[in-house]
């Protein structure tokens, strides 16, 4: 699968999509886009996957009917180590975003810290039409 890592997630994490084509969006040449803007030239690009920590793009963006899909990490901070604890669960959620069935499919993913020990799993998942309400 094709990645796309949004520039506020350090490009160490990249490290960790073993067996996907994973770019930063330096490396793809998408840096300083807004948004909007940023998805559509990563479907431009064929990425099938964006994956941020900003949490408002499901709330900013429609997606439905996009070849694109989008993960947002949500953990203690932005910082490399906590973004890791994630990736068991990112990989888990690649099962569902086949290259042929990707499009309109958002995941929330979520690890909370509570006395040093991490706890949690996704917080929701599914496609863009069926957004969960805060």
């Amino acid at each position: 699968m094709r990645v796309l890592l949004d520039e506020c997630i350090d490009k160490g994490l990249r490290h960790s999509f073993v067996g996907h084509d994973c770019h930063t969006c330096r490396y793809a040449g998408l840096k300083g886009l807004t948004n909007g803007v940023l998805l559509a030239a990563a479907e431009d690009a064929g990425f099938e996957l964006l994956v941020t920590v900003d949490q408002n793009i499901p709330y900013q963006q429609n997606l439905a009917g996009r070849p694109i899909s989008l993960v947002v990490l949500q953990s203690r901070t932005t910082n490399l180590d906590d973004l890791l604890v994630l990736m068991p669960d990112v990989l888990r959620a690649f099962d569902t975003l086949k290259p042929w069935r990707c499009g309109s499919h958002q995941y929330l993913l979520t690890r909370k810290t509570t006395g040093g020990k991490t706890a949690g799993a996704p917080l929701r998942s599914g496609r863009s039409e069926a957004r969960a309400r805060r």
